[in-house]
């Protein structure tokens, strides 16, 4: 049943990085309502994994708002490599007082054992929590889903392998689209112990991808990243870009075909940051380094697969937008795919 419930997503909204978050945030709501559709489903039919008592320690529990959530045997389930190396995704649900309540996580780019954020697409290292409620009586289910930040919560996955994974989770998300309860959701507490089906496969070199900063000392996790091994006129270099529901960090770097250290300038070459997000106020549009800002973008390795460095600099307001001071980007990390 889950194949049924969740694969047709992936054929009716193909997610292209080169889209921004504009097309994450639809296929986000699109997810936070199928999700809510679904959860009252599952119990008729999703044939599940069992329970710690009926098949060999199979679990998953959590508090949400604080209230203890443990799902139903014949709801669990898991899956891996649906279509997608590095794909994982797990969900159950339980029924206390006539309410259903569910919980699923999806994650992406997973390459083994490790922590993955969630409130990212599928171009970055993550992937997304949700959950839902209702009686299923109709008409009043209810979904929740991580924002797009980069930083809504986690995912610890202690092990995957031989048909089995394990690990913790927790997570903050919003309502989702027609949601009528305007409160976010806390899911803390989470842990999980399943079996699932499919074989799991790492994602590949080129997939996945990870963007990281403070900006005026705030923490900034990008939630899409698209990254391109050639320059702004379709010659030698590198350039990313990378965004949440309310900021970005861009790099563009000229002529650039080996790892080295390079001073920020607009004019050819071009070693330009720049940060901000569109339509944004002063606290977050937008800034373009110049010639002579103090700063500094170095690639540490680069591959035909991946790039990764690291940036800082001091950067001054772009013509024209909302922002009038200076922003200082500091700690500035990226470790980006590069398969198409």
């Amino acid at each position: 049943m889950i194949n049924q419930l969740f694969s047709p997503l992936s054929s009716q909204f193909p997610v292209d990085r080169r889209a921004g978050l504009g097309l994450t945030a639809v296929v986000s709501a699109v997810l936070a309502a199928f999700a809510a559709a679904s959860i009252f489903t599952l119990t008729a039919c999703n044939s599940g994994t069992g329970s710690a008592t009926a098949s060999g320690g199979d679990k998953l529990t959590a508090k949400i708002d604080g209230k203890p959530f443990e799902a139903v045997a014949i709801s669990l389930s898991a899956q891996v490599n649906f279509g997608v190396p590095g794909a994982v995704l797990f969900l159950g649900n339980q029924t206390v007082d006539g309410v259903n309540r569910g919980i699923t996580v999806t994650l992406y780019n997973v390459y083994g054992p490790g922590e993955y954020p969630l409130g990212t697409d599928i171009s970055v290292f993550g992937g997304i929590g949700q959950t839902g409620e209702g009686t299923g009586s109709g008409g009043d289910a209810n979904a929740w889903i991580t924002k797009s930040n980069g930083a809504s919560g986690k995912v610890l996955l202690k092990s995957i392998g031989e048909g089995r994974m394990t690990g913790t989770f927790e997570y903050t998300c919003e309502p989702g689209k027609n949601n009528v309860l305007s409160l976010d959701r806390t899911v803390t507490d989470g842990e999980f112990d399943l079996a699932y089906t499919g074989s799991f496969v790492p994602a590949a070199e080129g997939k996945g991808s990870r963007v990281s900063a403070t900006l005026n000392g705030k923490p900034y996790h990008a939630a899409s990243v698209y990254a391109l091994l050639k320059d702004y006129t379709g010659k030698d270099g590198f350039q990313f870009s990378s965004t949440t529901s309310e900021n970005g960090i861009s790099i563009q770097l000229e002529g650039v075909t080996a790892p080295d250290s390079f001073g920020l300038a607009n004019m050819p070459p071009i070693r330009t940051l720049i940060a901000g997000r569109n339509g944004g106020t002063a606290e977050f549009c937008c800034w373009q380094s110049a010639t002579g800002n103090p700063g500094y973008i170095v690639v540490t390795s680069l591959s035909a697969k991946r790039v990764k460095g690291r940036f800082a600099g001091t950067i001054k307001p772009s013509a024209g937008k909302a922002a009038t001071a200076d922003l200082v980007v500091e700690n500035g990390f990226f470790d980006v795919g590069l398969s198409p």
